[in-house]
């Protein structure tokens, strides 16, 4: 049960022009900023926008062709839809909010209902059957949304940022539900997510969508290895510039030089992780050859160290202990040195 997809449509000032698969079992984390264009591709694969140009082919069976003409109706698609909202309808019970999927098709109401009660088992809410969905909470309502998509026997699962409106405290127990369900469906999956964590975590692959493009697909480590844009290294929290190799030295868009260990000729990505850049109250002396002086920007705690982000020639953001901030005296408007050693720069084709 797998998902090709070549979507091409113009909604507003959006363009999607987006390739996007998913094989049976796998899990698929659609990532990108707001606007990108995420919702508007399930909803394309999900038949509720029409597309300009593209094909959309699920285990075999063509739901969308333009060159033909070919449209499948939302309805008869075997995909199951959850958004962030679950949509709930509030005039009818949990069970037969659960069951409605499945009245739409050929199935009784006995045999709907019965099988609704069985999924509701599955997400411990069994006894939640006969209340409305004002009763429950957040997370117990995306329960019951996941419930009702997954009981209609979809083949593709798409869900639009299926814990964003959970509050923090139901989010982790939640993710780990989600996760053990979507563990167990045999179909493709499709998750879109805003929190990089909660792509790693249920996510088997990453694609990253910006301006209605796909511009990067692979594992977490291999984007986290290799951010192709500003937007996925700042999804790993990683510093990335672009510049030109030649001999040793990269020559960033800035005009300055780094020194690096190894990297192609020609147009590159420079990588870099914040705990690998070093903080100094003065130029620093010794090995570092990597040096330049900027402006702090910011400083917010991060967990058990301290973000930094220091402006200047080259923009560059550190992770410093709470100690060695209080030091070196690093407050916004504060001047610094930051060193980088060549052994700790990633360089790749751009």
């Amino acid at each position: 049960m797998s998902l090709q997809a070549a979507l091409r449509l113009t909604l507003g000032r959006l363009e999607l022009d987006a390739f996007i698969e998913a094989r049976a079992g796998e899990t698929v984390a659609l990532v990108g900023r707001n606007g990108a264009g995420k919702t508007t591709l399930l909803l394309a694969l999900a038949g509720l926008v029409a597309l300009e140009r593209g094909r959309v082919l699920l285990d075999g069976e063509v739901l969308d062709d333009t060159s033909t003409g070919l449209h499948v109706p939302t309805e008869q698609r075997r995909v199951g839809l959850l958004f962030q909202d679950n949509l709930l309808f509030q005039h009818m019970s949990i069970v037969e909010n659960v069951a409605f999927g499945l009245r739409t098709g050929s199935r009784s109401k006995r045999e709907a209902r019965t099988l609704a009660q069985r999924w509701l088992e599955r997400m411990d809410l069994a006894a939640y059957a006969d209340e409305r969905p004002s009763s429950l909470s957040g997370g117990q309502a995306q329960r019951v949304g996941l419930a009702r998509a997954l009981a209609a026997d979809p083949m593709l699962l798409l869900l639009d940022e299926p814990l964003a409106a959970i509050d923090a405290m139901a989010r982790a127990p939640l993710r780990r539900s989600l996760i053990a369900h979507l563990g167990r469906f045999e179909g493709s999956r499709i998750v879109v997510t805003h929190d990089p964590v909660e792509a790693v975590l249920l996510g088997d692959r990453m694609m990253v969508l910006e301006d209605g493009r796909v511009i990067q697909s692979g594992t977490a480590e291999e984007l986290r290895r290799r951010p192709g844009s500003p937007y996925v290294a700042e999804l790993f929290g990683l510093n990335l510039w672009r510049g030109t190799s030649r001999g040793g030295f990269v020559t960033l868009e800035s005009g300055m030089e780094l020194v690096v260990p190894e990297a192609p000729a020609g147009a590159v990505l420079v990588s870099v992780s914040p705990r690998a850049v070093a903080l100094h109250g003065a130029q620093p002396e010794g090995s570092p050859r990597n040096t330049w002086q900027g402006v702090v920007a910011s400083v917010e705690p991060d967990h058990d160290v301290v973000r930094v982000r220091l402006e200047g020639v080259v923009p560059v953001t550190a992770l410093v202990t709470a100690a060695a901030a209080s030091e070196l005296g690093l407050v916004e408007g504060a001047r610094a040195w930051a060193a980088i050693k060549a052994t700790e720069i990633v360089a790749y084709p751009a």
